[in-house]
């Protein structure tokens, strides 16, 4: 898995106890207070009425897990630390509160993943690329992967959707189950470019499979990411770098999982 957490990396998670990501933004603080909500509603208008209500104004519960890293943590390719030479990873944030199960035997409700947001702080070397690249993305040997950890079973570097566009960095076929294991391209860094930036990337339900902005943005699609989620189920954000003189330099990254009940 490459290096440990560095004892400069902290670490925030969405508890009462910790301080919110984003205390600007207001967020059901349990599931019991969306509960709450869609009761009280109930005594108003039909318990469909109430589901559609919550489900427009995205009322939903909130899984929230960071890692930041002061200075940032850096994959070099040239180390082969976390993977073989020039071509090195590390799984940077792995959630740790798995998406929870229903343990109330009273009242049975499903719990379904609805969208999950990336927040990227990150830039590469601020050299290279080759000659006649075009935009920002093209040609950037430096860029993060999602991947479903189920289980006890780590979410190692497998194929991608087939669906993927080619020119979007490829990890390698290992001997691993597909079934059980894949990766998703989710953020590639502005090629050359020492500058740190910021990349929002999400991903729901609701897929559209005419959209790949990969070219303008740099993001992946996520088709099959979030309706693949279930109970149990963590999430990986795994930092890339490949060939000689790349390197990641990763400061902050945040991951959001919203569900429904």
């Amino acid at each position: 898995m490459g290096a440990g957490y560095s004892n400069l990396v902290k670490n925030y998670y969405n508890d009462e106890s910790e301080t919110e990501l984003h205390p600007d933004q207001y967020h059901p603080s349990s599931e019991n207070e969306v509960l709450h909500v869609q009761q009280t509603m109930m005594n108003f208008v039909p318990v469909e009425l109430a589901d559609l209500i919550v489900d427009y104004a995205q009322y939903w519960p909130r899984l929230a897990s960071c890692r930041e890293a002061n200075p940032p943590i850096t994959i070099n390719s040239t180390s082969g630390s976390g993977g073989v030479l020039n071509d090195a990873y590390q799984f940077y944030l792995v959630t740790d509160r798995p998406i929870p199960e229903w343990s109330d035997s009273n009242l049975k409700v499903v719990r379904k993943v609805r969208k999950v947001v990336f927040r990227i702080w990150s830039h590469d070397q601020g050299w290279g690329g080759d000659d006649g690249l075009v935009g920002n993305y093209e040609g950037s040997w430096t860029w993060f992967e999602a991947a479903i950890w189920r289980g006890e079973e780590q979410p190692f570097l497998v194929h991608r959707p087939e669906s993927s566009n080619l020119s979007v960095p490829a990890t390698h076929q290992d001997d691993l189950n597909p079934d059980t294991s894949k990766v998703w391209h989710l953020q590639s860094n502005i090629r050359a470019s020492a500058k740190e930036a910021f990349h929002e990337v999400v991903w729901t339900d609701v897929e559209d499979w005419t959209v790949n902005s990969w070219g303008e943005t740099g993001s992946g699609d996520g088709r099959g990411f979030v309706r693949l989620l279930q109970p149990g189920d963590k999430i990986a954000v795994i930092a890339r770098a490949r060939y000689p003189g790349w390197v990641n330099h990763v400061r902050r990254v945040e991951v959001e999982i919203f569900y429904s009940l």
